[in-house]
This record gives C-alpha cells, structure tokens and sequence, in this order.
C-alpha cells in the first residue's frame, strides 16, 4: 500500500518534468545495481558446495563492482544525458549523480539475501523489505514539503540502506576481507548468464 501511495503523492504534488527527470535516472541507477550485482546473490542460491570463502569473495566484488559504475556514472552523467538525447542533459545530471551513490548498497544486498534464502528465512527477507519501504515513505513525507525533488532522492538512498541494514541485522554476518578466485570461478558462470538474462528483459521493458 505505501509503494501505491508514495509515488502518487510524488505525481501530485512535483511537477511532471521533475518526475520525468527521477523516474529517468531511476531507470538508468537500476541497470546499474542489477549488473553491479552480477547475479552472485542467486549463483550462491543456486550452487550447493558453497561456503564462507564464496561469500566473502562475492561480497568483496559486487562491492567493488557496484562503486566502479558509480564513479562510470558520476563521470559520464552528463554524456548520458546527451546519449539519450535529453532535452537538457544538466537537468539529468543533477538527479542521476545522487542517485547512483545507492548502486554499491543494492550491489551487496544480494548477498545477505542470499544467506536467508539458502536457510528458508523468508520472514526477515520480508521484514526487512518493510522496514526500506517505510524509511522511503519517512523521508519522502518529511523533506518533501521543503525540498522537492530531492527527498525522493535522498529517500531512495536511505531506502536501500535501510534494507541492506536490515539484510545485515537477519542474517547475523558480516564478510571477513578475504577473496578467491577460485570460489568466484564455482558462482560466475551462473551469476553473469542471470545478469545478463535480467539485463537484456530489463532493456527490452
């Protein structure tokens, strides 16, 4: 119900260039966090023989990964602009750089949810889908009489950490700063065919 209402309170109350410009970046930070993921969450899913060594090593890449194509982002937000020939690219611009700061948290989100998945805690996986939802709503409501455009930026920010948080919290893990070759090798196959499957019906939509 709050997902319904939040964006029809956007469509009324910010004017429709203004939520052509988010709805826009959105679309672009979302391809963005699907192949910052690179399927790893559903390889680990999907592989029966995994174990720590392959978590911590897809932790550590979809990190990486995620903050590259946010610095891709960030530098060629203004060629993008172009590219997709928006009538004033700036305007993107502004909206698209903010945005794609939540690329590295979706990125590694995965991961967490991969766990709870591999261990049927389908509960905490909803729980915390809630709790990033009604942080969104928060912030949405709070800025949005004073700032406009850019509460639902900082509420989509603040919605994907709050569910990473919450992933984290669930799960009771945190990666240990060690990667593997080898332990990437077992998921990548899997991970990038999904990627790619996701990506192409993402570009199709």
């Amino acid at each position: 119900a709050v997902q319904l209402l939040i964006p029809l309170l956007l469509y009324g109350f910010l004017p429709a260039d203004q939520m052509g410009r988010l709805e826009g970046a959105l679309t672009i930070v979302m391809l963005g966090a699907l192949i910052g993921s690179l399927g790893l969450g559903e390889a680990l899913v999907q592989n029966r023989q995994v174990t720590e060594i392959h978590f911590n090593s897809s932790f550590w890449t979809c990190l990486v990964v995620g903050c590259a194509i946010t610095l891709l982002l960030i530098a060629g937000a203004s060629q993008i602009g172009h590219l997709l020939l928006w009538p004033n690219p700036s305007e993107l611009q502004s909206v698209l750089v903010p945005l794609s700061l939540l690329i590295p948290l979706a990125s590694v989100s995965g991961i967490f949810r991969a766990r709870l998945s591999r261990k049927l805690l389908f509960r905490p996986m909803a729980v915390a889908e809630i709790v990033s939802v009604l942080s969104y709503a928060v912030v949405v409501i709070a800025l949005l009489p004073r700032y406009g455009l850019w509460s639902p930026i900082a509420g989509a920010v603040v919605r994907e950490a709050a569910l990473l948080v919450s992933l984290c919290i669930s799960a009771r893990w945190l990666p240990r700063l060690s990667c593997s070759l080898a332990s990437l090798k077992d998921l990548v196959s899997f991970g990038l065919h999904f990627t790619g499957a996701r990506s192409v019906n993402f570009l199709n939509s």
